[in-house]
């Protein structure tokens, strides 16, 4: 507890805090302002961590918990545009698997919350992002796929020189790599 409190911007200890709070929070069943402070907490702690000393984990962490409570409002709206927006870029691309299934959350607000973080990663680091948005387009999840889709749409109309580059590069790999008879079958 001392560490806690005395030197807040020990990762170590915002780490533990963090884990606290999440632990609270999955044994706290009957108030759920009490689950919406633990996780707001653990958040919080998780993004000071993300801030002073990034680390991946940290970041698969807060983004898990952030999306197993966002369609709580009070949790969604503390979070999202306070913590989750001023994660540093890399951070975000790294976790950029867990980003792009949220695009099919069942609550809509989140669903847009996430498809404006991709957009904007993709509009500065399309390199980076543009093949997992083409392969998500093709994914069975038909909410995924059609938000994968809208998605490249809203980039095309942006920079459609870069797109064209994109699917140009795309089509000769897809040259290269498919034999004659893959293609027929």
């Amino acid at each position: 507890i001392r560490s806690i409190t005395t030197d807040i911007s020990n990762v170590d200890s915002l780490r533990k805090w963090a884990e606290v709070n999440n632990s609270l929070a999955q044994a706290e069943k009957s108030d759920p302002s009490q689950i919406t402070k633990y996780v707001t907490n653990a958040i919080d702690a998780l993004t000071q961590c993300a801030e002073i000393s990034p680390s991946f984990p940290d970041v698969v962490q807060l983004l898990n918990l952030f999306f197993e409570h966002a369609n709580h409002p009070d949790v969604f709206n503390s979070t999202a545009h306070a913590c989750i927006e001023r994660l540093h870029p890399k951070l975000l691309l790294q976790a950029s698997p867990q980003l792009l299934i949220q695009l099919s959350h069942n609550t809509p607000a989140v669903a847009t919350f996430v498809h404006d973080i991709l957009f904007n990663l993709l509009c500065n680091h399309y390199h980076d992002l543009i093949f997992s948005i083409i392969v998500m387009k093709f994914s069975k999840n038909y909410r995924r796929a059609r938000a994968a889709d809208g998605l490249l749409k809203e980039f095309h109309e942006i920079m459609p020189q870069e797109y064209e580059e994109v699917e140009l590069i795309r089509r000769a790999l897809l040259k290269a790599a498919v034999t004659w008879s893959e293609k027929i079958l």
